[in-house]
């Protein structure tokens, strides 16, 4: 089998989406599987994702400039520029493909490039594997060129999976497919444990942490917002962010307009490993997105034995055991989460270790990353003899 990973913002991004494809990358190269990597352009000395553990040796990296051209729409000469580029990648790609005899793509995560792999897929001749990962629906449900790139996807692939039950549902719902295999992300509990045991002196313990991107959906002002109002009703524990993004200059500027800089501390964009080390050092993570699917972050403080407080919305529904391994509360009750917060924060209360305990045994049973390899490499079996009939 030769397996091409397509996760065109590998190198740039530090979310959950990187981490699963990098943890996918490496466990196939592993298992002696012909594993390649279709990332957009980055440095070109860069081999890895710095945020994460470096690629197995073996794994073929190829990079390319596969930028959107229709995002610079509104400036006619860049607009351009950039789809001479891109077709000019395009045209490098499918040699790739072609010299390499890539037998399946795997995309995550449905964008612009979908209707490349759509088109490749009838001109080179490979069999095409598409995750939603739940951004892409998310972006479906206001934009009609993204509904129209989830139709095609749905169209062309071999096979469809979706990292959550409710991407499955909105899949069925909103375009009548039935068919999408539900494997969501998975984690090597072990792993996490031991790279959390690293030290991260500039953070005091049993404090909250947010992990995320600070992009609108995320709604890390809602959350800011929540714990300004604990903090007047005197809880004692800070709250760190870690993450970065288009919100990050409006976020500290209003941490900095309720006057608590020295109680929510934003820590910029970390590695995996700090992040963990953070995360092992804190009381209890806060989530408080508009939509999730099956957010990494969730399941690596399960892992850590790290309690959960997060919105009803979503794979969180899926992930979280409500008063078991955390806390749900409706999306728009800023009141409840502060509440929540509040009986969190308290050092009486045995809540963070009762409900952590109960969280490791979760992530420990249900999503095993070992599991969720198996399962993908049970969807590609399924592919092969088509793959093998059309190249004899």
């Amino acid at each position: 089998m030769r397996l091409a990973i397509w996760c065109g913002s590998y190198f740039k991004g530090f979310g959950g989406a990187e981490k699963v494809v990098n943890d996918l990358l490496n466990r196939f190269a592993d298992l002696g599987i012909d594993t390649f990597l279709i990332a957009g352009n980055s440095d070109r000395q860069q081999t890895h994702n710095p945020h994460y553990e470096p690629l197995h040796p073996g794994i073929t990296v190829y990079q390319n400039s596969f930028a959107n051209p229709f995002d610079y729409l509104n400036q006619p000469f860049i607009f351009i520029l950039r789809l001479i580029q891109y077709l000019k990648a395009s045209l490098q790609l499918r040699s790739f493909l072609r010299r390499n005899n890539i037998q399946i793509i795997h995309l995550h995560f449905v964008g612009f490039d979908v209707l490349l792999l759509a088109l490749f897929k009838y001109l080179v001749g490979y069999e095409l594997i598409i995750t939603f990962v739940g951004s892409d629906i998310e972006m479906a449900q206001k934009d009609r060129f993204s509904r129209l790139k989830v139709r095609i996807a749905l169209r062309c692939a071999d096979r469809v999976t979706a990292v959550s039950q409710d991407i499955c549902s909105k899949l069925e719902e909103s375009y009548s497919y039935a068919k999408a295999s539900y494997i969501p992300n998975g984690i090597d509990a072990d792993q996490i444990r031991q790279m959390a045991a690293a030290s991260f002196p500039d953070v005091r313990e049993d404090n909250f942490v947010y992990c995320g991107r600070l992009v609108p959906v995320k709604r890390v002002p809602f959350l800011i917002e929540a714990f300004y109002q604990c903090l007047v009703k005197g809880c004692t524990r800070n709250l760190y962010i870690i993450g970065d993004g288009d919100e990050t200059a409006k976020i500290r500027e209003l941490i900095n307009g309720y006057g608590i800089a020295d109680r929510v501390i934003t820590l910029g964009a970390l590695t995996h490993r700090q992040t963990l080390a953070v995360m092992n050092r804190s009381r209890c993570l806060l989530l408080s997105s508009a939509s999730e699917a099956c957010p990494m972050v969730a399941l690596e403080s399960l892992a850590l034995g790290k309690p959960v407080i997060a919105p009803d919305v979503g794979g969180l529904k899926e992930l979280l055991l409500d008063r078991e391994t955390g806390y749900l509360y409706p999306v728009e009750r800023q009141d409840v989460l502060c509440d929540l917060i509040m009986q969190m924060a308290d050092g009486r209360s045995p809540l963070p270790g009762a409900l952590g305990s109960k969280a490791s045994m979760l992530t420990l049973s249900r999503f095993r990353l070992e599991t969720v390899i198996r399962q993908y490499l049970e969807i590609y079996q399924t592919v092969k003899p088509a793959v093998r009939d059309r190249n004899t």
